[in-house]
């Protein structure tokens, strides 16, 4: 009995001991998780993370893309200077990469005189045009596509008709509220037509649910065409493999141009490439009219090239500006807004009484152009019993061309007694 008794008090002894020993594992096990979450914390923190814009390796076949539009990263000024500080620090777009991408990277870099020409062109544009995108939400990257586009070019016309930085044509512009009409055509414009294409990107991106390679599919080839060929491959627009859809080969070398030119843009140190330097503020102004003025006057007032005042103000299709409310507005360099505004004030400060501006043609009574002009009498001309063409442009001194470009006269069109003809 007492043999039993000792072996009971001892096994007591050990289950007390072992209750103790659990108690604190648990207590030791909780410290070392509460240990371990806390290196991971720290660890996350300083890890080096890979910029989204240098990530090579992800598949060719990219889906819908969270973006985020805060992100914002130091570069190295030397290789990004100026605004390709913010446009280059503020990339989303993942890397795509295709054989097709592949090849135009190639071109790209084997062209390199090319690329200089696209940033050359680019300069007077380019803060206002990323701006836009800033303020609509939209990726950094597609600063870039206007180089693709026109080459930044404001007054290109492409061999089917579209227009302008954007290339956009006819019907689509007017789907987007621009104006498009002989003598004024709003796709034309740096500001309407950037803010409009920006708009229309962002639409196209809702519908391809985040999807940028069929977003920029789809501006090119249009979405309905995009869409049909989504629906011949039998898949959606989140599974779709995009270089597998039945595409034109122009929409498809389009898409692979402007990832390639924003892989390189991006790595210009890998691909030996030197970005410009273009600075990080606005290059244009605007100065309004209150009456009809030439372009081509207001340059040689201001000293300022005439090819120069055209392209920021591509959308006068013939080079007068203020013809009516809000078509009065002239872009012009920031150094020459002071001179400009000057000339203006010397101008009349109201629109002829009147006059309206239909197409390429003013009617009115009478409508001054320039004030003082060396060239312009300063009224639109009546037509009389034996004027000619020719005598209008040799007492105007101006050309035949100009006349029938200004007023929309067909080569076999004879004027008439009592026509009014802007001069």
């Amino acid at each position: 009995m007492a043999m039993e008794m000792t072996v009971r008090s001892d096994y007591g002894v050990l289950t007390s001991l072992w209750k103790v020993t659990d108690r604190q594992l648990l207590l030791m096990f909780a410290a070392g998780l509460l240990l371990l979450l806390s290196l991971v914390s720290v660890a996350e923190r300083f890890t080096v993370k890979p910029l989204p814009f240098v990530t090579l390796s992800q598949p060719a076949e990219t889906t819908a893309t969270e973006l985020n539009p805060n992100i914002q990263i130091n570069l190295p000024r030397h290789l990004f200077p100026g605004i390709w500080q913010r446009i280059v620090g503020g990339f989303e777009l993942p890397s795509v990469t295709h054989s097709r991408t592949d090849q135009w990277v190639s071109y790209f870099v084997a062209n390199p005189r090319e690329l200089r020409s696209k940033q050359q062109l680019a300069a007077p544009y380019l803060y206002y045009v990323f701006e836009v995108l800033k303020r609509h939400g939209l990726p950094a990257e597609l600063a870039l596509l206007p180089m693709i586009e026109s080459d930044y070019r404001p007054r290109s016309t492409s061999r089917v008709g579209a227009a302008g930085l954007w290339q956009i044509n006819a019907i689509t512009g007017r789907h987007l509220g621009l104006t498009v009409e002989k003598g004024f055509d709003e796709r034309y414009d740096i500001k309407r037509s950037t803010i409009a294409a920006a708009r229309y990107l962002k639409s196209l991106n809702r519908r391809f649910a985040g999807n940028w390679l069929l977003t920029l599919a789809a501006y090119n080839a249009g979405p309905t065409r995009v869409q049909r060929a989504i629906d011949k491959q039998g898949s959606s627009v989140e599974s779709v493999q995009f270089w597998s859809l039945r595409l034109p080969l122009e929409t498809r070398n389009y898409v692979a141009k402007m990832f390639a030119l924003t892989r390189i843009i991006a790595e210009p140190q890998r691909y030996k490439v030197h970005l410009r330097s273009i600075v990080d503020q606005p290059y244009f102004g605007t100065v309004k009219v209150q009456s009809p003025v030439l372009l081509e006057e207001m340059a040689e007032k201001t000293g300022l090239s005439s090819d120069r005042l055209a392209d920021l103000n591509a959308g006068y299709q013939w080079s007068i500006a203020g013809h009516s409310e809000g078509r009065n507005e002239i872009l012009v360099p920031l150094s020459k807004i002071r001179k400009l505004s000057q000339v203006v004030m010397a101008l009349p400060t109201q629109f002829a009484s009147g006059s309206k501006f239909n197409g390429s043609r003013l009617m009115g009574s009478s409508a001054m152009l320039v004030g003082g002009s060396k060239r312009l009498d300063g009224y639109v001309h009546t037509v009389v019993s034996g004027d000619t063409l020719w005598d209008l442009a040799k007492q105007y001194r101006v050309t035949v061309s100009y006349l029938k470009q200004l007023n929309q006269l067909d080569s076999g069109h004879y004027i008439r007694s009592g026509q009014r003809l802007v001069i």
